[in-house]
């Protein structure tokens, strides 16, 4: 089974047409099995009100509420991560929608010919409409991000008690790759197209990240890892022991 988990908010307004949306997107999957999380960390009820009127089309879905530490997306996906019971887990932002009706198939049949606990896909920018296709960079830590957000991440049930750590933002999804590097090698690259990435005015890079947050989790990262910060260098075993876990 597949698990989709996608975190919701108000997003000023627009939280619940950009979700149903992405919700569409992942109820008319060919692939199956799916099982599709939203945790919901909305002040309001319109996002609650909209999914009871969908139709999930066979979907195993599930909607949790989550009103603690409101505004920290890690917090979020941590929590919709504990009901993922599928071999294969995704955490979709909410919104960027999945990229056509049979991504999901096209991207399992790569999967299921690889070795590899961790992958990242392509996509599609909204701004421009061009494929974007990850790379890995050993500067992961130093901002050299080139595999994009979560939303391009897929991983192996075997390696999720590798769970995003709340004390970041910004750097939430390079400390994270930088975990799961440390856990299971380098992630293969899969050029299939998985999602679209909607770039808009009230997403969190937009909304949250500024120079100052960058600065301060910079100095969070050092204390974590050290200075100077490491480099994920190439190997070919899975280094079990070193993970860190919190």
């Amino acid at each position: 089974m597949y698990s989709v988990i996608i975190t919701s908010y108000e997003c000023n307004g627009k939280g619940s047409a950009f979700l149903k949306e992405t919700l569409e997107s992942v109820f008319s999957q060919t692939y199956k099995p799916i099982q599709c999380i939203v945790s919901d960390h909305s002040k309001n009820n319109d996002i609650e009100t909209m999914v009871g009127l969908l139709d999930t089309k066979c979907v195993n879905f599930k909607y949790v509420r989550y009103s603690e530490n409101y505004g920290n997306p890690c917090h979020n996906w941590n929590h919709g991560l504990q009901y993922a019971t599928g071999d294969y887990i995704h955490c979709l932002a909410m919104d960027d929608k999945l990229a056509n009706d049979n991504c999901i198939e096209e991207i399992m049949n790569v999967i299921k010919k690889s070795n590899s606990n961790w992958f990242a896909c392509s996509h599609i920018l909204s701004t421009t409409g061009e494929k974007y296709v990850p790379k890995w960079h050993s500067r992961i830590l130093y901002g050299e991000n080139l595999l994009s957000g979560p939303s391009a991440v897929i991983i192996d049930k075997k390696i999720k008690d590798v769970i995003l750590d709340p004390q970041f933002i910004w750097f939430l999804d390079v400390d994270w790759y930088y975990r799961l590097f440390l856990t299971a090698g380098e992630p293969t690259i899969i050029d299939c197209v998985l999602f679209i990435n909607r770039i808009h005015s009230d997403q969190l890079t937009n909304t949250v990240c500024h120079i100052k947050l960058r600065d301060s989790e910079y100095l969070k990262l050092i204390e974590k890892y050290g200075n100077p910060l490491p480099l994920a260098k190439s190997f070919k075993y899975h280094a079990w022991n070193n993970v860190h876990r919190f």
